[in-house]
C-alpha cells in the first residue's frame, strides 16, 4: 500500500512522471499506511479462529498473568 501511496504522490506523479495533479494528494503516505497495515493486523489476528491462533492466545495468556504476577 506505502508503495502505491508513494507512485500516485505529488512526489513521483507530479515531480517524476510529469502529470499535473496527483491522485493522491499527500507527499508523505506514511499515517495512512501505517494505519492501515496495524488494522488489517489487528483484523488478521482476530479472525484467525484456526488451532494454532487459539493455542497462541491460551499461552499469551498464561505469559501475561505471569508478567503481572511475578
Amino acid at each position: 500500500m506505502s508503495v502505491v501511496l508513494i507512485i500516485i504522490s505529488p512526489v513521483v506523479w507530479v515531480k517524476v512522471i510529469g502529470f499535473e495533479e496527483a491522485i493522491f494528494p499527500y507527499a508523505y503516505p506514511t499515517v495512512f499506511s501505517m494505519s492501515a497495515a496495524f488494522i488489517s493486523a489487528w483484523a488478521f489476528s482476530v479472525t484467525d479462529h484456526s488451532q494454532a491462533a487459539v493455542r497462541e492466545r491460551r499461552l499469551f495468556a498464561k505469559q501475561l498473568w505471569q508478567s503481572q504476577a511475578g
